[in-house]
């Protein structure tokens, strides 16, 4: 079995010799083809009218070399236990159809949250994952971010701790209650109107989602319930729709208020307490203004900054010697709870029972151990605006060196090799 290199990641291959690279042409043509369609697209929103980029959307939803390139990239998003040889994907891409694509089955779980609630977590196939991929590079060449905006955590907390230093000193934190949740089908197709209605009902909104979950009763019911509320979270596309509706909030630069959004996390700083009371005010109304749901924006927490501002799972601390900024205990167990759950994984097996460890499970254990130095290598990225942050890095990694000499690996080279994916469960805790 060979292996293709593709975006960083590397697709397994039964091709070989003449065939293999006849195929590795083709990926690259279906590249140049889709960066060259998506160059139209983004050159019609920059210049053109709302015509122009509705048919240049038509053009590059409709292409056979995008739907194929969207089909490798779905693929490297699935786990990799799920994911499909290059052949497989290419055979995908050949016979690909909307409406088998809207009708794949999504299995959803529950993701216990901060506040003790949950959410709806989507977990999709390639099919869905195709469409998704579509979307979001159609919004990339539409989305048009305003500077309060931030797609990172750090460039965030990087901002938020250049505004407290220079006086901004009145924080108020907020967040969007259930956000995803809350966009609503008629006013999606309002806010995405160069995108057709059918892939805006079934693949931009998660209404008609064809939701499975392995529980029973009330919690099944509850779980396909949320699922199918507003836009799903898991989806490609999500956050990137979100992004686009939070741009068109009405707020305009003022001199006494500092507003940083991270998705759906708001602070807002200022020099003055009375001129942050009345800005909150006015942020929470124009968030429920924003195109494409019915949005709350709820307040967390307005203080000053010496007993400390908690945002995004940092805690900024406005002491003499100048501001501290460590993780939140909050973002620390998570991140422990998260570690623990894939090590649970991990150990039936790296240490099997009533036999010595197989190649086969050598290679399962390696590519979990692999997962969890990804995740701690995201973590330290989204938090490394902390003080200290390497000795957080040292613990999380810590425990990860007995796994990897039972594999006869470094961990160090694992961790290396690690592409970083994180996505922490921010709370004001």
């Amino acid at each position: 079995m060979s292996k293709v290199l593709f975006r960083g990641s590397q697709i397994k291959s039964g091709l070989v010799g003449g065939e293999l690279a006849t195929a590795c042409a083709k990926i690259e043509a279906v590249r140049n083809a889709t960066k060259l369609l998506k160059s139209h697209l983004l050159e019609a929103s920059v210049s053109g009218g709302s015509n122009d980029v509705e048919c240049e959307t038509q053009n590059f939803l409709n292409s056979t070399d995008v739907v194929r390139y969207a089909v490798l990239c779905a693929n490297i998003k699935l786990h990799p236990f799920r994911q499909l040889s290059l052949e497989h994907c290419l055979a995908i891409a050949n016979s690909f159809d909307l409406k088998d694509a809207f009708a794949e089955q999504v299995k959803v779980r529950p993701k216990q949250k901060a506040n003790g609630d949950f959410r709806a977590v989507c977990d999709f196939g390639i099919l869905r994952r195709t469409l998704q991929c579509q979307i979001k590079w159609v919004m990339e060449c539409i989305y048009v971010p305003r500077t309060f905006q931030f797609d990172s955590v750090h460039k965030a907390i990087s901002r938020v701790k250049s505004q407290i230093s220079n006086g901004a000193v009145w924080c108020a934190t907020l967040d969007i209650k259930n956000h995803f949740g809350s966009f609503d089908e008629a006013k999606l197709a309002n806010l995405l109107p160069s995108l057709p209605k059918e892939w805006v009902e079934n693949a931009v909104s998660s209404r008609h989602i064809a939701a499975v979950s392995p529980y029973i009763g009330k919690l099944h019911s509850m779980l396909l319930d949320k699922a199918r509320q507003g836009i799903s979270t898991g989806s490609m596309s999500s956050p990137i729709v979100a992004a686009y509706s939070m741009s068109k909030l009405d707020w305009l630069i003022q001199a006494e208020l500092f507003l940083c959004n991270y998705a759906d996390n708001f602070i807002l700083m200022s020099p003055s307490k009375d001129e942050l009371s009345i800005g909150v005010g006015k942020l929470i109304a124009a968030v429920a203004k924003l195109p494409g749901g019915n949005f709350t924006l709820t307040l967390i927490e307005q203080a000053h900054a010496k007993p400390g501002v908690k945002f995004l799972g940092h805690v900024m601390t406005l002491k003499p010697d100048g501001l501290q900024t460590s993780p939140s205990p909050a973002a620390v167990n998570r991140m422990y709870a998260d570690l623990l759950e894939i090590e649970e994984r991990l150990l039936p097996i790296l240490y099997p029972v009533g036999g010595p460890l197989s190649a086969a499970q050598a290679f399962k254990a390696e590519v979990v151990l692999s997962e969890m130095c990804s995740m701690i290598k995201g973590w330290v990225a989204a938090f490394n605006q902390c003080d200290r942050i390497a000795e957080h890095e040292k613990a999380f990694l810590y425990p990860l060196n007995y796994h990897a000499e039972r594999l006869g690996k470094d961990i160090m080279n694992l961790y290396g090799k690690a592409l970083g994916k994180y996505d922490p469960e921010f709370s004001a805790a």
